[in-house]
């Protein structure tokens, strides 16, 4: 049994009867869909993160120099720390989704600063009979010494403001707990999902004598000894499967593992970008996977072939249909904008979802045009595709 005929046995492989569009060219499907599921209540329960966002720009927007207020307060703190050379300067706003990180990193350097002067400490005690060299290191230590006490005067500071700040947004709904608990979700479903299309495949491979290698969580950058990050085309490949053909590596798929049918949409024109690098790649330098060697001839399959030979999403979602409209939201829509939150959750405007789906009629040719091409690299047709869906 191939490869593709084992996944069809244990995976629903998608056709065009699963193409079930939500037509939101008709302005009374859009908007029962957004003010079902850009509602509030409906977000906090669905799509947390989401949810903060639209608090904490409404706060921003009713609310701004008391919001700013913390912000400076961090980042002019964060500022001095690194005049002193105690701690990065960075900016707390990256943070904001992850407060307990800077926590973190604050109780590392404090670390590596008792750590430093520990270490010139014990220094010191070989060096006691060479006066001048233990007064130079005892000299450093008072210095860092120095340095310890201003970082944790600031760091005090800086974890009782971050504390006001958390206690402020919390007023509002914004649980910082919570969105850790998202995000460790949101990671955990994503290992999860690996860990089960790992298991799928490496079982084919060992019912098949381990005639076919698996090898996951692929740097492209690394592997191609690309020096230049690009975020054009695919940067890390969750899988490829392999075989050992007269002592010469032959890949047969690369595989991704996908949450959502959606989140294809965009991947696909990653991979067709690094289908190119490949093609313009002269493979003079050895390329290492581990204790295998690739050369020209291992890619010959992903340069001269298209897609659907070669490329397999593993998708793993319940809702095993696809929809173009997603397409308005990643090409022509951007519904969660400052202008809609103010408009929209603040101002209550009639007009706001007239002029988001005026933008949708005008963009209509262009997202079918977007979804036809789709089609045509996923081999989506009345059979079967390159997409199958795992309901896990």
């Amino acid at each position: 049994m191939n490869f593709i005929d084992y996944l069809k046995c244990h995976a629903q492989n998608l056709n065009n009867k699963d193409i079930k569009h939500m037509n939101i060219e008709k302005y009374k499907i859009f908007k029962e869909f957004i003010d079902e599921h850009y509602e509030l209540e409906y977000m906090k329960k669905n799509n947390y993160i989401k949810y903060v966002k639209i608090i904490r720009q409404k706060i921003v927007y009713l609310y701004h120099d008391q919001y700013y207020y913390y912000i400076d307060e961090i980042n002019q703190i964060i500022k001095m720390m690194s005049d002193y050379h105690v701690f990065y300067k960075i900016n707390f706003k990256k943070y904001l989704y992850n407060v307990d990180k800077i926590k973190k990193e604050l109780n590392k350097r404090e670390k590596n600063l008792y750590d430093t002067i520990h270490h010139f400490q014990e220094m010191s005690k070989q060096y006691g009979s060479k006066p001048k060299i233990k007064f130079q290191i005892l000299h450093t230590v008072n210095s860092y010494c120095y340095k310890l006490s201003i970082f944790k005067k600031l760091k005090r500071e800086m974890l009782c403001i971050i504390k006001d700040f958390i206690n402020y947004e919390e007023s509002f709904g914004i649980d910082q707990k919570l969105i850790q608990l998202n995000n460790m979700e949101r990671t955990y479903i994503g290992k999860k999902s690996e860990y089960h299309i790992s298991k799928l495949i490496h079982n084919y491979t060992k019912k098949h004598n381990h005639e076919m290698i698996y090898k996951e969580n692929i740097d492209i950058f690394k592997l191609l000894h690309i020096k230049i990050n690009s975020t054009h085309f695919k940067g890390e490949i969750d899988g490829l499967l392999f075989k050992i053909v007269d002592g010469q590596v032959i890949i047969e798929h690369i595989i991704e593992v996908k949450s959502s049918i959606k989140s294809s949409y965009e991947d696909i024109y990653k991979i067709l970008a690094l289908q190119e690098v490949l093609k313009n790649m002269t493979f003079s330098d050895k390329i290492y996977l581990d204790e295998y060697v690739l050369t020209y001839k291992s890619f010959e399959k992903i340069i001269h072939k298209p897609l659907k030979d070669w490329l397999i999403y593993m998708i793993i979602d319940v809702k095993n249909k696809i929809d173009k409209s997603h397409l308005y939201f990643a090409y022509v829509l951007k519904i969660i904008d400052n202008e809609f939150i103010k408009n929209y959750y603040v101002e209550k405007k009639e007009d706001v979802l007239r002029k988001k789906h005026h933008q949708i009629l005008k963009k209509e040719k262009y997202v079918q045009q977007l979804f036809n091409l789709w089609v045509g690299h996923v081999n989506l047709n009345n059979n079967d595709s390159i997409l199958f869906m795992l309901n896990l």
